[in-house]
């Protein structure tokens, strides 16, 4: 699994909350999905405060169907972890990941 840490900080001068959204994509996988939400956390951040936030990503947040298995495995290849705080590309942030 991965556990991915990211810090939140709010600029403004009243409290927010914010969700934190994460993805998993298999790179070069035609039959995958283009993304997959695998986590997320709400989480309250007050004013000018920053957070961290820590999401685990099970070994099962890989798992992609494999026709000859006819089952979910975790394949080798290249991955990319998206978060942020939707699931627009232009909200999302990037983390490429290579499974061996």
């Amino acid at each position: 699994g991965v556990t991915l840490t990211v810090d939140l900080k709010n600029d403004s001068q009243v409290p927010s909350d914010e969700v934190v959204q994460v993805y998993v994509k298999r790179l070069g996988d035609p039959d995958a999905p283009i993304k997959a939400l695998k986590g997320f956390q709400r989480v309250n951040v007050g004013a000018g405060e920053t957070k961290s936030v820590t999401i685990e990503l099970p070994a099962s947040s890989f798992e992609y169907y494999d026709s000859k298995a006819d089952d979910l495995v975790v394949k080798k290849g290249k991955y990319q972890i998206l978060y942020g705080s939707s699931s627009a590309d232009s909200d999302l942030k990037a983390l490429k990941l290579n499974v061996k």
